[in-house]
């Protein structure tokens, strides 16, 4: 692993996983710059990492969304493809219009 890797991915919060992704994120993009070509790709994955850190951080706690969801004990009341779309839109912001 690099120096500037992180060498303990744990965590004991949601906001110290929102600073692991988003220095995921920030080595990615690092990485992306010197030795990747400069991939859209890669800098599109290196956002949803930082984003889904902040999208956790931010909602983890929400009851509302937790409740949609479901848990172990309860379905929640989305389907398998509203919970995609709402993680999507949460990671990677509202769909962009047709180009």
């Amino acid at each position: 692993m690099s120096r500037d890797a992180p060498r303990d991915l744990s965590f004991q919060s949601p906001q110290e996983l929102r600073k692991i992704c988003l220095q995921l994120g920030l080595i990615l993009h690092s990485r992306n710059r010197t030795s990747m070509g400069e991939s859209k790709f890669a800098w599109e994955m290196a956002r949803a990492l930082q984003q889904a850190g902040v999208a956790f951080d931010e909602k983890c706690n929400d009851k509302e969304l937790n409740a949609a969801f479901g848990d172990g004990y309860s379905p929640g009341t989305l389907t398998k493809t509203e919970r995609w779309d709402v993680m999507a839109e949460l990671i990677l912001g509202p769909r962009p219009a047709p180009e």
